[in-house]
Parts: C-alpha cells; structure tokens; sequence
C-alpha cells in the first residue's frame, strides 16, 4: 500500500470543484483499520506542493530514508496524472541505479517491478505531516529554486528530470538528529529489502557498490 501524507497545499491542490461540486483526492479520515495497521508494511511518503516558475511543483519524500522526487506539470486536481508519473519516476530511478551500479542486469531488474507496484497499490492521500520530513522538503525545494534561477527552467525531458532526481538524493541529510545518510543508498536498501526473494542483492553488495561509485565520482583511492 502506498500511502501519501498531504501537506495543506497538496490538499488544496488535489481538490477541484466541477460543476459546482467539490472533488478530491484526499481519503477521509479516520482511516479504516487495515489501512492504519496493515498486515504487511506500507509505504509512507510525504507530499508538498509549492510554485516554482509559474508551475505547480510537486515534492514527494520517502519517510524513511528522505529520497525525494520532484514533479511538476500538472493541473489542480490531477492525481492521476501525478500518480503515473511518481510510479514511472519511481520504476525507473530503481532499474538505473541497480543496473549503474551493476549489481543487476536490465532483465532481472525489470523483473522486480511487478512485485513492486503490487506492493504500492492500492494508495491513498490523507491530510497530515511530520515537521522532520517538511524540514528535509523545503531544504529540496530551496534546491529546485536555485537550480531554476541559475538554468532558467525546470528539466523538460525525463532523463533530465531523472538526473535532477540523482543530484538532490546524492545529499546527506541528518534524521531527528541522527547520523548523515545518503538518501539514494538508504531507498535502494529499503527497496530491495521489500522486495527481498525476488533478487540476490544484498545490503553489503549495496553499500560496496555506493561506496566504490562516490570515491570514482570524487576520484578518491580506495581504503586499504
């Protein structure tokens, strides 16, 4: 189960009124019980809207491990389409990272994403946020400003969208105080943990190959 945790803006932006009738997005609340207590683990991310160069920007965060995904191109009220695009963003950041890393190859990879949108179904938006992950979300918005203000623009096309993705997941952040983590390691460690009997990957083989890829990027010699 997918579940979307609404900052005031994300409510306001997932509502819409036709025809003289409101329309929304966001579940009611309470929550049935099995939706609160599910009996396997949900996926909790959290959910802000702002404006950034006259589009609706979207800024999903993971929970756990603070990635983030930024989405922008929509209407007010479209769910849908905003839906579609965080699963495809979401599918394809996992079969990149896992075949850069070459801890898969493009089939096996591929072969985990039924599992993995079976696990993100069905989904719900509830009105609510936790004041650690706002904090982590406006420190990414702040990123898309400067990063408009000195390109311009947003990203047009997906593989740029994709790398912008990259860039802002490559920050450490702090959790509640907590030691630095790299958000793209900790979602990559969590997703195949989720998905584990489905691949042969495991957390060390993960880390290693972060590892490896950070000290090549900083073109720092290995630890003897």
């Amino acid at each position: 189960m997918l579940l979307f945790h609404c900052s005031q803006a994300v409510v306001d932006g997932l509502s819409i009124t036709r025809k003289g009738k409101q329309e929304s997005w966001i579940s009611p609340t309470p929550l049935p019980t099995a939706v609160v207590e599910p009996a396997v683990p949900h996926w909790s991310w959290h959910l802000h809207q702002v404006t950034i160069a006259r589009q609706r920007v979207w800024v999903a965060m993971e929970q756990q491990t603070r990635f983030a995904i930024v989405l922008w191109g929509f209407k007010k009220g479209e769910g849908e389409a905003l839906l579609h695009c965080f699963y495809e963003r979401l599918a394809n950041h996992l079969i990149w990272t896992l075949t850069y890393l070459e801890l898969l190859d493009d089939q096996q990879a591929e072969k985990l994403l039924p599992p993995l949108l079976a696990q993100l179904s069905p989904f719900h938006f509830v009105a609510g946020s936790d004041r650690s992950v706002q904090a982590h979300i406006k420190d990414v918005v702040q990123m898309c400003r400067l990063a408009v203000s000195e390109q311009g623009c947003l990203p047009d096309n997906q593989e740029q969208a994709a790398n912008f993705d990259m860039q802002l997941n490559q920050t450490p952040r702090s959790v509640r105080g907590g030691p630095y983590i790299f958000p793209d390691e900790q979602l990559l460690c969590l997703l195949l943990e989720r998905l584990a009997g489905h691949h042969q990957v495991t957390v060390d083989a993960v880390k290693a190959a972060f590892s490896a890829a950070r000290r090549a990027y900083f073109d720092v010699p290995p630890i003897a």
